[in-house]
């Protein structure tokens, strides 16, 4: 049986304008995920940035867009989930 594979394109954007909350510094996680082949938006696509506690996490909206807001400050991993792909990790995304 012949399996198809088809990756998410990852696009991540981070905004840098940081936010002061309690002498702690935060950034925004913004970014859209697309499949590879159609380039079209995948909606409901699950976000998360691993190794934090809370979990933060986001769900991308009808353009395929999504945004994490209060992610502390440095560098982190990401997770892209969506039924039919193979997950996407991203390492040390700043």
């Amino acid at each position: 049986m012949k399996r198809n594979y088809i990756y998410l394109t990852f696009i991540i954007q981070i905004l840098l304008a940081s936010t002061i909350q309690g002498q702690q510094l935060y950034q925004t996680i913004r970014g859209k995920i697309t499949d590879s082949q159609s380039e079209s938006p995948l909606i409901g696509a699950t976000v998360i940035v691993t190794g934090l506690t809370p979990l933060k996490g986001a769900v991308t909206d009808i353009n395929g867009e999504f945004t994490i807001e209060e992610v502390p400050l440095g560098r982190h991993n990401i997770k892209a989930t969506f039924i039919g792909y193979e997950d996407v990790f991203l390492s040390g995304i700043l």
